[in-house]
C-alpha cells in the first residue's frame, strides 16, 4: 500500500499555508460572484425620454458609460440594435454580442440606451438567450 505524503510545517509556515489556501477560496469565491452578477449587474445612466428617438441623450448616455461616442455615431448605433432586435435578438445576445469591444457596463449602456431611446417596445422583455 502506497504511503500519503505528509508535509510537516512549523507554526509560521501552517499560518501562511492557511492564509494562502484562504486567499485563494476568496478569489474564487469573488470571481463566482462577479460571473454570475454579469451585465445585468451594471448600472447606465438615463437621459431624456423613452421612445424619444434623440441621438444627442443616447450619446451623452455612452459617454457617461465610458465610451468616446458622437451624436452622428449613435444617431446610427441605436437604430442598428433596434434593427437586430426586430431580426429576433435577445437583449442579452446582443450584450454578449458587443462585450469584447467593450466592457460589461458599456454593453448594457449601449444595448438598454437603444431600446429606451429608439425601440421601447423591446425593453425589458423576456426573450430567451
Amino acid at each position: 500500500m502506497d504511503n500519503p505524503i505528509v508535509i510537516v510545517a512549523d507554526g509560521k509556515e501552517a499560518s501562511l499555508m492557511k492564509k494562502i489556501f484562504g486567499g485563494i477560496v476568496a478569489a474564487a469565491i469573488a470571481a463566482v460572484g462577479i460571473a454570475a452578477a454579469g451585465p445585468a449587474g451594471a448600472t447606465v445612466a438615463v437621459i431624456g425620454a423613452e421612445g424619444d428617438h434623440s441621438a444627442v441623450y443616447y450619446a451623452a448616455e455612452l459617454q457617461y458609460a465610458g465610451m468616446n461616442e458622437y451624436t452622428w455615431q449613435a444617431a446610427s448605433l441605436g437604430p442598428n440594435v433596434c434593427e437586430q432586435r426586430s431580426e429576433g435578438y435577445s437583449e442579452r445576445q446582443l450584450i454578449r454580442l458587443w462585450d469584447g469591444p467593450t466592457t460589461a457596463e458599456q454593453s448594457v449602456a449601449i444595448v438598454d440606451g437603444a431600446e429606451f431611446h429608439f425601440c421601447p417596445g423591446y425593453e425589458n422583455d423576456a426573450q430567451p438567450a
